[in-house]
C-alpha cells in the first residue's frame, strides 16, 4: 500500500526547500510522493507512477551523481534526457 503524505498550505514566501526542511521529508520521500503517490491520488497507480514491467513509463533521467544530490542543486536543471512513452523526447548528450 502506498504512503500518502498530507498536504499543507505553504505561505509563498517560502522556497521548495524550506518547505522540505521544515516538514523533515527526505528526498526519497519526496520522489516517492511526486511520482507513485501522486498515480494513486489521481486514480493512476495501477498504470504509472513506478518502474515496472506493463506500466507506461516516462522517465526524466538527471545529471546528479544519485537522489539526494537534487535539492542541493536548487534552481540548476538537472534534466540530462527525458523519455517519453519509450521514445527520447530531450537528450542534452
Amino acid at each position: 500500500m502506498p504512503r500518502i503524505f498530507p498536504s499543507r498550505t505553504v505561505p509563498s514566501t517560502s522556497s521548495s526547500r524550506d518547505v522540505a526542511t521544515e516538514r523533515r521529508v527526505t528526498p526519497a520521500q519526496a520522489i516517492v510522493a511526486s511520482t507513485l503517490n501522486a498515480a494513486h491520488a489521481i486514480g493512476l497507480g495501477d498504470r504509472i507512477g513506478s518502474l515496472q514491467p506493463g506500466r507506461q513509463a516516462d522517465v526524466v533521467i538527471l545529471d546528479a551523481p544519485d537522489y539526494r544530490h537534487i535539492g542541493y542543486r536548487y534552481g540548476v536543471n538537472l534534466v540530462e534526457k527525458v523519455i517519453k512513452r519509450g521514445r527520447i523526447a530531450i537528450s542534452r548528450k
